[in-house]
Protein backbone atom coordinates (compact mmCIF):
# COMPACT_ATOMS: atom_id res chain seq x y z
CA UNK A 1 0.00 0.00 0.00
CA UNK A 2 2.98 2.30 0.53
CA UNK A 3 4.04 2.30 -3.14
CA UNK A 4 0.82 5.10 -3.10
CA UNK A 5 1.76 7.83 -1.80
CA UNK A 6 -1.64 9.01 -1.04
CA UNK A 7 -1.21 5.74 2.24
CA UNK A 8 -0.07 7.39 5.30
CA UNK A 9 -0.85 4.07 7.40
CA UNK A 10 -2.25 0.69 7.18
CA UNK A 11 -3.57 -1.96 9.66
CA UNK A 12 -3.19 -5.89 8.97
CA UNK A 13 -4.86 -8.74 10.90
CA UNK A 14 -4.35 -11.73 13.17
CA UNK A 15 -4.19 -15.52 12.96
CA UNK A 16 -4.04 -17.70 15.86
CA UNK A 17 -2.87 -21.19 16.31
CA UNK A 18 -4.17 -21.33 19.89
CA UNK A 19 -6.99 -24.25 20.27
CA UNK A 20 -8.67 -23.47 23.15
CA UNK A 21 -12.21 -22.73 22.59
CA UNK A 22 -11.94 -18.62 24.03
CA UNK A 23 -8.68 -18.13 21.96
CA UNK A 24 -10.78 -19.52 19.16
CA UNK A 25 -13.87 -17.72 19.72
CA UNK A 26 -11.41 -14.79 20.15
CA UNK A 27 -9.97 -14.90 16.34
CA UNK A 28 -13.37 -15.21 14.97
CA UNK A 29 -14.27 -12.00 16.58
CA UNK A 30 -11.56 -10.45 14.89
CA UNK A 31 -12.47 -12.46 11.73
CA UNK A 32 -16.08 -10.77 11.75
CA UNK A 33 -15.00 -7.08 12.68
CA UNK A 34 -12.26 -7.72 9.60
CA UNK A 35 -15.11 -8.58 7.12
CA UNK A 36 -16.60 -5.55 8.67
CA UNK A 37 -13.84 -3.46 7.89
CA UNK A 38 -13.65 -4.74 4.30
CA UNK A 39 -16.67 -2.64 3.53
CA UNK A 40 -14.72 0.56 3.82
CA UNK A 41 -12.16 2.01 1.31
CA UNK A 42 -10.11 3.86 3.87
CA UNK A 43 -10.95 3.51 7.67
CA UNK A 44 -10.00 5.15 10.94
CA UNK A 45 -8.97 2.73 13.33
CA UNK A 46 -5.81 0.93 13.01
CA UNK A 47 -4.69 -1.09 15.97
CA UNK A 48 -0.85 -1.47 16.09
CA UNK A 49 -0.14 -5.29 16.41
CA UNK A 50 -0.19 -5.17 13.13
CA UNK A 51 0.72 -2.10 11.24
CA UNK A 52 2.61 0.62 9.50
CA UNK A 53 2.75 4.30 9.29
CA UNK A 54 4.93 6.77 7.61
CA UNK A 55 7.28 8.01 10.07
CA UNK A 56 6.86 11.98 8.98
CA UNK A 57 2.93 11.78 9.38
CA UNK A 58 3.75 9.98 12.63
CA UNK A 59 5.58 12.70 14.34
CA UNK A 60 3.22 15.65 12.74
CA UNK A 61 0.52 14.00 13.89
CA UNK A 62 2.14 13.90 17.38
CA UNK A 63 2.46 10.26 18.25
CA UNK A 64 0.89 8.41 20.68
CA UNK A 65 -0.93 9.66 23.83
CA UNK A 66 1.65 8.91 26.66
CA UNK A 67 -1.07 9.50 29.12
CA UNK A 68 -2.14 6.15 28.78
CA UNK A 69 -0.47 3.86 30.94
CA UNK A 70 1.11 0.66 28.91
CA UNK A 71 -0.20 -0.68 26.26
CA UNK A 72 -3.75 0.09 26.02
CA UNK A 73 -6.27 1.60 23.70
CA UNK A 74 -3.66 4.55 22.75
CA UNK A 75 -3.34 3.02 19.26
CA UNK A 76 -7.18 3.73 18.36
CA UNK A 77 -6.93 7.51 19.37
CA UNK A 78 -3.74 7.52 17.28
CA UNK A 79 -5.78 6.35 14.73
CA UNK A 80 -8.79 8.57 14.77
CA UNK A 81 -6.47 11.89 15.29
CA UNK A 82 -4.69 10.93 12.27
CA UNK A 83 -7.87 10.42 10.17
CA UNK A 84 -9.38 13.65 11.54
CA UNK A 85 -6.78 15.48 10.06
CA UNK A 86 -7.05 14.28 6.83
CA UNK A 87 -4.66 11.30 6.49
CA UNK A 88 -5.48 8.45 4.00
CA UNK A 89 -5.78 4.70 6.29
CA UNK A 90 -6.55 1.37 4.89
CA UNK A 91 -7.21 -2.17 5.91
CA UNK A 92 -4.96 -5.18 4.53
CA UNK A 93 -5.89 -8.90 5.33
CA UNK A 94 -3.42 -10.33 4.39
CA UNK A 95 -1.09 -8.59 6.19
CA UNK A 96 -1.19 -10.85 9.05
CA UNK A 97 0.82 -11.53 12.39
CA UNK A 98 0.50 -14.66 14.22
CA UNK A 99 -0.72 -13.27 18.07
CA UNK A 100 -1.53 -15.19 21.85
CA UNK A 101 -5.35 -14.49 22.31
CA UNK A 102 -6.69 -14.28 25.52
CA UNK A 103 -7.63 -18.41 26.38
CA UNK A 104 -9.32 -18.10 29.86
CA UNK A 105 -12.47 -16.47 30.48
CA UNK A 106 -11.06 -14.71 33.33
CA UNK A 107 -8.12 -13.08 30.65
CA UNK A 108 -10.72 -11.97 28.13
CA UNK A 109 -12.75 -10.64 31.16
CA UNK A 110 -9.86 -8.40 32.16
CA UNK A 111 -8.92 -7.46 28.62
CA UNK A 112 -12.09 -6.21 27.78
CA UNK A 113 -12.95 -4.42 31.16
CA UNK A 114 -9.29 -2.83 30.61
CA UNK A 115 -10.35 -1.68 27.14
CA UNK A 116 -14.03 -0.32 28.15
CA UNK A 117 -12.17 1.96 31.09
CA UNK A 118 -9.89 3.34 28.84
CA UNK A 119 -12.20 3.42 25.42
CA UNK A 120 -13.87 6.62 27.89
CA UNK A 121 -10.60 8.93 27.32
CA UNK A 122 -10.74 8.55 23.74
CA UNK A 123 -14.20 9.16 23.69
CA UNK A 124 -13.73 11.98 25.62
CA UNK A 125 -11.44 13.07 22.81
CA UNK A 126 -13.02 11.77 19.75
CA UNK A 127 -17.26 12.07 20.91
CA UNK A 128 -17.75 11.31 16.74
CA UNK A 129 -16.33 7.64 17.39
CA UNK A 130 -19.18 6.94 20.03
CA UNK A 131 -21.31 6.61 16.99
CA UNK A 132 -19.18 5.12 14.12
CA UNK A 133 -16.18 3.82 13.78
CA UNK A 134 -14.86 1.45 10.95
CA UNK A 135 -14.06 -1.43 13.38
CA UNK A 136 -16.69 -1.89 15.27
CA UNK A 137 -20.17 -3.10 14.23
CA UNK A 138 -22.87 -1.45 15.44
CA UNK A 139 -24.35 -4.74 16.80
CA UNK A 140 -21.49 -4.88 19.43
CA UNK A 141 -22.58 -1.92 20.93
CA UNK A 142 -26.36 -2.98 20.76
CA UNK A 143 -24.80 -6.38 22.82
CA UNK A 144 -23.79 -3.85 24.94
CA UNK A 145 -26.68 -2.16 26.17
CA UNK A 146 -28.73 -5.65 26.08
CA UNK A 147 -26.21 -7.16 28.40
CA UNK A 148 -27.17 -4.69 31.06
CA UNK A 149 -30.66 -4.74 30.56
CA UNK A 150 -30.54 -8.96 30.48
CA UNK A 151 -28.40 -8.23 34.32
CA UNK A 152 -31.57 -6.22 35.07
CA UNK A 153 -34.38 -8.30 34.03
CA UNK A 154 -32.60 -11.54 35.57
CA UNK A 155 -32.71 -9.79 38.94
CA UNK A 156 -35.77 -8.64 38.41
CA UNK A 157 -37.40 -11.66 37.15
CA UNK A 158 -39.41 -12.72 40.71
CA UNK A 159 -41.10 -9.61 39.96
CA UNK A 160 -41.74 -9.05 36.00
CA UNK A 161 -41.45 -12.74 35.54
CA UNK A 162 -39.14 -14.38 32.43
CA UNK A 163 -40.68 -13.38 29.51
CA UNK A 164 -38.55 -10.18 29.01
CA UNK A 165 -35.31 -11.89 29.85
CA UNK A 166 -36.48 -14.74 26.98
CA UNK A 167 -36.73 -11.98 24.99
CA UNK A 168 -33.61 -10.15 25.38
CA UNK A 169 -31.53 -13.41 25.42
CA UNK A 170 -33.23 -14.03 21.94
CA UNK A 171 -32.00 -10.57 20.71
CA UNK A 172 -28.90 -10.63 22.05
CA UNK A 173 -28.10 -13.97 20.44
CA UNK A 174 -29.55 -12.45 16.97
CA UNK A 175 -26.99 -9.43 17.70
CA UNK A 176 -24.11 -11.71 17.87
CA UNK A 177 -24.78 -14.37 14.66
CA UNK A 178 -21.41 -12.82 13.26
CA UNK A 179 -19.29 -14.23 15.19
CA UNK A 180 -21.21 -17.42 15.75
CA UNK A 181 -21.60 -17.80 11.65
CA UNK A 182 -17.55 -17.13 11.53
CA UNK A 183 -16.80 -19.79 14.52
CA UNK A 184 -18.98 -22.04 12.27
CA UNK A 185 -17.38 -21.19 9.03
CA UNK A 186 -13.90 -22.09 10.64
CA UNK A 187 -14.84 -25.05 11.20
CA UNK A 188 -14.53 -24.26 15.52
CA UNK A 189 -17.82 -26.07 16.51
CA UNK A 190 -17.80 -25.93 20.43
CA UNK A 191 -16.84 -22.29 20.53
CA UNK A 192 -19.88 -21.51 18.22
CA UNK A 193 -21.81 -23.31 20.75
CA UNK A 194 -20.58 -21.14 23.71
CA UNK A 195 -20.48 -18.11 21.56
CA UNK A 196 -23.42 -16.38 23.11
CA UNK A 197 -22.11 -16.87 26.73
CA UNK A 198 -18.80 -15.76 25.44
CA UNK A 199 -20.59 -12.36 23.81
CA UNK A 200 -22.12 -11.45 27.32
CA UNK A 201 -19.07 -11.91 29.11
CA UNK A 202 -17.42 -9.12 26.58
CA UNK A 203 -20.23 -7.01 26.99
CA UNK A 204 -20.80 -7.08 30.56
CA UNK A 205 -16.93 -6.51 30.88
CA UNK A 206 -17.16 -3.38 28.73
CA UNK A 207 -19.90 -2.05 30.24
CA UNK A 208 -18.26 -2.14 33.60
CA UNK A 209 -15.31 -0.67 32.53
CA UNK A 210 -16.89 2.05 30.40
CA UNK A 211 -18.83 2.62 33.80
CA UNK A 212 -15.42 2.87 35.83
CA UNK A 213 -13.95 5.05 33.47
CA UNK A 214 -16.69 7.63 33.38
CA UNK A 215 -16.69 7.12 37.33
CA UNK A 216 -12.77 7.66 36.85
CA UNK A 217 -12.85 10.47 34.33
CA UNK A 218 -15.55 12.48 36.54
CA UNK A 219 -13.70 12.03 39.70
CA UNK A 220 -10.35 13.20 38.09
CA UNK A 221 -12.25 15.91 36.57
CA UNK A 222 -13.01 17.22 40.29
CA UNK A 223 -9.48 17.10 41.65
Amino acid sequence: PFADPIISGVKGAYRTSQSAWVARFVQAEYESKYRYMQRFRTIDFIDTYAAGFRRAVFLTVGGFDEGFPGASVEDQEFSFRMAAAGYTLVFVPDARVYHRHADSIAWYFRKKRNIGFWKVRVLKQHPSKIIRDSHTPQTLKIQLVLSVCLAATILLAPVIGWIPTAIIVALFILMGWRETRQCLLAGNLGPAIVSPFLMFVRSIALAIGLIQGIIFTRCRGKT
